[in-house]
């Protein structure tokens, strides 16, 4: 049974569920005793005898937990997906080289050549300030490991708009607003005492939130407060737009601070990011393919150094016709929201026996949308353009008239066409 405190073991954690993991990957000596070591060292989290006891049984609970990232870890033994590793000078490498680990104010230290220095590579810890990093828009996300010490606040360094999402683990520390020896508190507001956090409260009607208990973690967005509840994540409400996230502990009247408590914090922009794509179609193909849609699809070819150029008086079986002319199409890896397209492009207008007519078309789910349209008109360096906005694209299709006959002989005169540059961008996902 778990039932004596004296018992030492792995430390409990404070969330034996979070909602999130972390991943770390080693590598050893390639040997079956190294191996066996690494394994069976893991496999120890997974027995609920190799934690410390306490009454709730919460080794139990923990040691289930480790099971399946043991289990995980074991299913990807010589499986790791290849690490960036930055070089270092020679010098670097031997500060590398400590004697000795610690955690401190919640950042990772070592003993090297006499002195304490934080391991690069970290999550931020502590108050972040100019050059911090933030999550990227579309769906980007940072971590922070934030400390907020008895009276103070610690700022998200970036801002936050309607949602997006924050997710809280870890946390830990204990505060008191009547040092030395008042109440202390849990970050979560139960009472902390002999090394344990019980859920006894107090509460102060001056406090951020009055209706909370004194001393859990609390965040203001706008003007308006929230508790932080590590069970759940946090998105952003409608109608916050750019605003910053303060953080601090649900303190109204103090005589005097005392302590601090850490937590890490899973910060997601969910924000739509813009996309742009250029092609120079003198020097790459640009992924566009000739077209089969109501043609052979023998009518374009793409040249190094030109473009994409009509084939000169190419027989259409379907419409028993020759056309000098660009027929191509774009398809799109993801369906994106677009917001601007041009073409540029050259003409030799030659016969045009169905009236010709440049066009650019958008697909969406299969049906088409003109963008773009022009005369078939001869000219260097002419364009089709578009702007506005057109959700779930995932094809373009591009018809640059040089000649047509509509009997299967060769126009007369003949006409040429040249595909040199596309420009688009949008919002959303990357369409490649």
């Amino acid at each position: 049974m778990q039932s004596s405190p004296s018992i030492q073991g792995y430390k409990l954690p404070d969330v034996v569920n979070p909602p999130d993991t972390v991943c770390m990957q080693i590598e050893i000596p390639n040997d079956p005793a190294y191996l066996q070591a690494v394994v069976g060292a893991l496999f120890d989290t997974t027995l609920w005898i190799s934690w410390q006891r306490d009454a709730a049984h919460t080794g139990t609970r923990a040691a289930t937990r480790m099971r399946s990232a043991w289990i995980k870890a074991c299913a990807t033994i010589g499986n790791c997906p290849e690490l960036i590793i930055p070089a270092i000078e020679e010098s670097e490498y031997q500060m590398s080289v400590c004697e000795q680990l610690r955690f401190q104010n919640g950042k990772l230290q070592g003993f090297c050549c006499g002195e304490w220095v934080d391991i690069d590579g970290q999550i931020p810890s502590g108050q972040g300030g100019g050059g911090s990093p933030t999550p990227p828009p579309g769906g980007g996300c940072q971590d922070y490991h934030a400390i907020i010490p008895a009276g103070g606040t610690w700022l998200l360094p970036g801002v936050v708009n309607a949602g997006d999402t924050l997710t809280f683990s870890d946390l830990t520390g204990a505060t008191t607003n009547d040092a030395p020896l008042g109440r202390w508190n849990c970050p979560d507001g139960k009472l902390f005492a002999a090394a344990t956090c019980s859920p006894i409260y107090a509460f102060d009607t001056g406090a951020q939130i009055p209706g909370d208990p004194i001393g859990e973690i609390v965040f203001i967005i706008g003007s308006t407060w929230y508790k932080l509840d590590p069970t759940t994540t946090f998105t952003v409400p409608s109608g916050v737009s750019n605003q910053q996230v303060a953080f601090s502990l649900n303190y109204g009247s103090a005589s005097s601070f005392a302590g601090q408590v850490e937590f890490n914090l899973h910060d997601c922009n969910n924000q739509t990011g813009g996309w742009s794509v250029s092609q120079d179609l003198t020097v790459q193909s640009g992924a566009w393919t000739p077209t089969l849609l109501g043609f052979d699809g023998n009518e374009s070819i793409w040249t190094v150094g030109e473009g994409w150029r009509e084939v000169a008086c190419a027989e259409n079986s379907a419409h028993g016709a020759a056309y000098d002319i660009v027929y191509v199409e774009l398809q799109f890896s993801h369906a994106t929201t677009l917001q601007h397209a041009d073409v540029l492009y050259d003409a030799t207008v030659g016969e045009l026996d169905d009236g010709g007519g440049n066009k650019l078309y958008a697909y969406v789910s299969g049906v088409a949308n003109l963008l773009a349209t022009a005369p078939s008109v001869t000219g260097t360096g002419q364009t089709l353009a578009w702007d506005g906005t057109l959700a779930n694209v995932d094809r373009l299709l591009l018809l640059l008239y040089g000649a047509s006959h509509i009997v299967p002989t060769c126009p007369d005169p003949a006409g040429t066409a040249t595909f040199r540059e596309f420009h688009m961008n949008g919002i959303a996902t990357n369409p490649f």
